[in-house]
């Protein structure tokens, strides 16, 4: 099911396909032409979230897989990255699911849902925040900011800082 889409830069519009579909796609809004890219997930990865970054390449959150994933602009290949779930709940969406995908100024790559995470490009690593409440608009503060306390909410009241 294609839904909550956004546009890049050169003016296509990516979409992903949530259930079952597992791809992302992208439309030519002058042309009508769609061109799907398929996940590499075995499963239902459920793509909620596709956004274009301004590098030109275009993330994506998997919410049945507690996955993001980054569509190269050049090579056209998706690659995933798999986040761990809480001991337990392997599989479960409690235990870890992707949602909503923002991109810091930094070129952090912030994903709400079960838990907030932010996961640094280079380094290829998650950080989870499991304290704060679950919420599914990542929103950056009035500097551009994600995490910060003006647009997430802690359980301790304590502040997760900026990236």
């Amino acid at each position: 099911m294609p839904f909550s889409a956004a546009p890049d830069k050169n003016g296509y519009v990516w979409i992903p396909n949530f259930g079952v579909a597992n791809k992302i796609s992208r439309l030519d809004p002058k042309t009508g032409e769609m061109v799907d890219f398929p996940v590499p997930n075995i499963g239902t990865a459920a793509i909620h979230s596709a956004v274009p970054a301004p590098d030109g390449s275009v993330w994506l959150t998997e919410q049945g897989s507690n996955k993001i994933a980054r569509l190269d602009p050049t090579t056209q290949k998706i690659t995933e990255y798999q986040d761990a779930y809480l001991p337990g709940q392997e599989g479960l969406m409690r235990g870890g699911s992707k949602h909503t995908l923002r991109i810091d100024q930094a070129g952090n790559v912030w994903s709400s849902g079960d838990p907030l995470s932010r996961f640094d490009p280079e380094s290829h690593k998650f950080q989870d925040f499991w304290e704060t409440f679950r919420h599914l608009q990542p929103a950056p503060d009035q500097d551009g900011n994600f995490g910060s306390p003006c647009t997430t909410r802690i359980k301790s009241g304590k502040s997760i800082g900026k990236p």
